[in-house]
């Protein structure tokens, strides 16, 4: 069982997939999250907030380098625009980049999944 799980994560296709579901994580789970758990936050009122998801997520999709790019901003590529949930994680994926060949591939179509998912 721990070799299966050491080879997992020297693979590179399973290292990949977790940078894009962290990117991910940190560009619009958390700070979704972070809106919908807001104190008074009535369900019925979040229809604008849902199209400013799927604005931003196709924003991500026509330019996947604002995530992976040489420098990458909180402010333009989280949802919130509010600093990272985990900066660290976010450092750590940035500096695995270059290990990830299809990582841009990767984003883009995750992304576009999720965009068909939040439609």
């Amino acid at each position: 069982m721990e070799q299966n799980f050491w080879n997992a994560i020297h693979d590179i296709p399973t290292p990949s997939e977790l940078a894009v579901l962290s990117l991910y994580s940190q560009s619009i789970s958390y700070p979704y999250m972070e809106k919908v758990h807001t104190p008074g936050q009535n369900a019925l009122e979040l229809g604008p907030h849902h199209t400013k998801v799927l604005d931003h997520i196709g924003k991500i999709i026509r330019n996947p380098h604002l995530l992976i790019g040489p420098s990458p901003s909180f402010t333009t590529t989280a949802l919130n625009r509010k600093n990272w949930n985990s900066p660290k994680m976010f450092e750590a994926v940035h500096e695995k980049l270059s290990t990830f060949p299809h990582i841009c591939g990767l984003l883009t179509a995750f992304f576009k999944g999720a965009e068909e998912t939040w439609k």
